[in-house]
């Protein structure tokens, strides 16, 4: 599933973040202009020797960043002039799925089922 979203000009207010997490998807996220740092941290468990250093990769276009489930993520443009990131899903996201006009092709593509 594709989440194709609109290009932005400069970098993304550092106060109006949006980290979150996907328990059951992966996510691969496609730059195609500008600069990004994608802030990608593991969460933590019981186990410390399995604890992990959070990532912040930064990347330019076009590149793309896997972030597998359940890390912790989100991704910053910091490019001056035009940013554009295009998120790919597998498998398909059911809350994108169940919101009207977030899936272009809804009409050719079949809603998840559980």
């Amino acid at each position: 599933m594709v989440n194709f979203m609109d290009a932005r000009p400069g970098p993304r207010d550092l106060s109006a973040m949006s980290p979150h997490f996907h328990d059951d998807f992966e996510q691969a996220s496609l730059v195609v202009a500008g600069s990004y740092i994608h802030h990608i941290q593991t969460p933590w468990g019981t186990d410390g020797t399995q604890w992990r250093p959070e990532d912040h990769a930064q990347v330019g276009s076009p590149s793309v960043t896997i972030i597998p489930p359940p890390t912790i993520h989100t991704s910053q443009a910091i490019g001056w002039r035009t940013n554009h990131l295009i998120d790919i899903f597998s498998g398909p996201r059911h809350d994108f799925s169940a919101r009207p006009g977030w899936v272009l092709n809804a009409d050719e593509y079949p809603a998840p089922v559980d």
